[in-house]
């Protein structure tokens, strides 16, 4: 036809099992394996033919396929050459470069690297861990999260266990059939130990049986996610676990009948919140309590007293003895009728003034405007 498109055809050709002609009809179309369910020896990254498919539509091409049982199978798929099926919209801005083994000039999208990004920007974005073996989905991830997280790649579980401690990771993303240590061991060891318990794990797995998710939750993965998967789902996962312990704190700043250990998810998190809680509670009334206090009844380190609170509380030690002290001052004036000042002197504030200016900074109210709704 006269109007035609272009398009640039490519043909891949596999010597396998082949496929039957009723699993043709929507191997494209929904997340579908003729494979054997569980781990592949040959390496599969499990991404999954329906995500070329969105590839290629995203791009204006076409996919299908064509098989023989017994013989293997043909896939086949096209991709427009014609800049004009693209609209303004969809294209973006790229630079010219020259492809070894070609005599034209031809247009590469230059990636942006890491180093190109500015300071501000990376230390502002959460970092994730991701724990692949298979260097091509290792890649794939790494690739889709790196605009919107700092990513540190690992190829197995022991060596992401002896980095994590190291990095100050917001969340870790493992594969489950790894050498050595797999991810349900990986991330057993992260949730029972104090120093990394309250990192959040997900959990990426071709193996789809209850049994298997099971296990992979029981050892304290927060989600587990089947392969293949869509990365905007990845994605949006990560974001919302997030976004919900982030929510989760604002809410404990303004609900004093939150208890602390509510705003912790794991049972080793939740231990040692209370810990900490009840060290502060034991000495409230003492205006000489401090992070030297804690240290010596934790018998931890100052770092990681500050990592551990950061990460639950999102505040410092010296930040979380106050947040104790206030929301104990509060309940003591609303529930059993102290007076501003009494309630100040109780809870080991140096004055009443004093008291009331960092009771506006955490509640956003002076004392009497709080307790006069």
């Amino acid at each position: 036809r006269a109007n035609a498109v272009i398009s640039q055809l490519r043909i891949v050709n596999d010597t396998g099992h082949g496929i039957s002609q009723e699993s043709i009809k929507k191997i494209l179309n929904e997340y579908t394996s003729t494979a054997n369910k569980g781990y592949h020896s040959s390496g599969s990254s499990g991404i999954g033919l329906h995500f070329a498919k969105s590839l290629a539509t995203l791009h204006k091409g076409e996919i299908w396929v064509t098989s023989k049982e017994g013989e293997g199978s043909s896939f086949i798929f096209t991709i427009p050459c014609d800049e004009g099926v693209y609209s303004e919209d969809e294209k973006t801005k790229i630079e010219c470069g020259f492809v070894s083994g070609s005599d034209e000039m031809v247009r590469l999208e230059m990636p942006q690297t890491e180093q190109s990004l500015p300071d501000e920007l990376k230390e502002s974005n959460p970092t994730i861990m991701v724990v692949e073996d298979d260097e091509n989905l290792l890649s794939f991830i790494v690739e889709c999260l790196n605009d919107a997280f700092n990513v540190i790649p690992e190829k197995d579980g022991l060596s992401a266990l002896n980095r994590v401690a190291e990095r100050n990771i917001d969340l870790v993303i493992s594969d489950i059939m790894m050498p050595g240590m797999d991810g349900v061991e990986l991330t057993k060891r992260l949730k029972t130990d104090v120093a990394t318990s309250h990192i959040p794990v997900i959990l990426l797995s071709s193996r789809t049986l209850p049994d298997e998710k099971f296990e992979g939750l029981s050892a304290g993965a927060d989600f587990y996610i089947e392969k293949p998967f869509y990365p905007q789902i990845l994605v949006k996962h990560i974001e919302n676990i997030l976004s919900t312990r982030k929510k989760l704190i604002e809410q404990f700043q303004k609900d004093i009948s939150l208890a602390p250990s509510e705003i912790a998810y794991t049972k080793a998190d939740k231990e040692f919140i209370d810990e900490v809680t009840s060290i502060i509670m034991a000495n409230l009334d003492n205006p000489e309590l401090d992070e030297s206090l804690l240290l010596s009844r934790l018998h931890i380190s100052r770092t990681l007293l500050h990592l551990k609170l950061k990460k639950i509380a999102q505040c410092s030690a010296t930040g979380f003895i106050r947040t104790i002290r206030l929301r104990e001052a509060a309940r003591m004036i609303s529930t059993e009728g102290r007076s501003i000042s009494e309630a100040s002197w109780l809870t080991g504030f140096s004055s009443p003034a004093f008291f009331s200016r960092r009771f506006k900074e955490y509640f956003g109210q002076s004392p009497k405007e709080y307790f006069s709704k």
